[in-house]
């Protein structure tokens, strides 16, 4: 229920009109515990973290539930060097976005790895930028592969796709390494599915992101990044992050207003 700064119960035209509301007050408090446990009924509150001094502070949010939501404020002005920690019960729950993005773009690099050599009949193929580049078995497995890397540096957000290469044998080969193109920094190459299909067996490809197409410190550059806990470090930061949290009853959705981009980390 709302508490209101002013609920004036007369007014001039008599005494059976509805009462005057003047402001709202959010319902809010201070903390400085070392561990503090939110819970349902705390929706809704205005927290203030109290980081003055050099002890670690751990906000444990409870398990997800839809419209949760809290604000978390760093009330620490200077002299602290304590970490408040913000974290959910659920691994991997919290999404944070940062409202002013400061990072350096950088090119995407990305590996597919093969669990075996190729055998004859197979197909090799995976999606880059919405496009399905495949190659055929020719040969033998280091050639297919290289055949492969070739269809792959030719798209055209791409600079390089080189094989790694293995001496003394043809069928030892097992990466692809793919750097994205400078005209395409700061953008993923949007690297899916992977697969082998035909010949007689098929082995699988995995793929892995080396290189983020964004580089940050901290915060910056952060947009619906998956984390198991939002840390920031007070004796990097001047104080003040304002951290917005709201639950759509699988995920925590944190949005930070951050003063310095290296003072917050999402982690896990």
């Amino acid at each position: 229920m709302a508490n209101y700064l002013d609920l004036t119960t007369k007014s001039a035209d008599g005494p059976y009109r509805l009462p005057k509301i003047k402001g709202q007050l959010k319902p809010f408090r201070t903390i400085d515990d070392t561990t503090t446990y939110l819970y349902d009924y705390n929706s809704g509150e205005l927290i203030f973290i109290d980081m003055d001094g050099s002890l670690d502070k751990l906000l444990y949010l409870p398990n997800p539930r839809p419209g949760l939501n809290y604000t978390i404020v760093n009330k620490e002005t200077s002299g602290s060097n304590g970490n408040l920690t913000i974290q959910a019960l659920t691994a991997d729950t919290m999404r944070v976005i940062n409202t002013a993005p400061r990072g350096v773009p950088q090119v995407e690099v990305v590996t597919l790895t093969l669990a075996g050599a190729l055998v004859s009949s197979n197909t090799i193929s995976v999606s880059i930028m919405g496009k399905t580049i495949t190659a055929v078995f020719d040969t033998n497995s280091d050639t297919t592969l290289s055949n492969f890397a070739v269809s792959l540096q030719a798209v055209t957000e791409v600079s390089t796709a080189a094989v790694t290469l293995i001496a003394s044998a043809v069928d030892n080969d097992r990466v692809i390494t793919i750097t994205a193109a400078d005209s395409h920094k700061g953008n993923t190459l949007r690297v899916h599915t992977p697969t082998v299909t035909g010949g007689a067996g098929q082995v699988t490809v995995t793929p892995a992101v080396t290189k983020t197409a964004t580089t940050w410190v901290g915060l910056a550059v952060v947009n619906n990044q998956a984390a198991d806990y939002l840390q920031i470090d007070t004796d990097v930061s001047p104080g003040g992050e304002w951290i917005e949290i709201v639950c759509d009853g699988t995920y925590w959705y944190c949005k930070v207003t951050a003063i310095d981009s290296g003072a917050v980390f999402p982690m896990g």
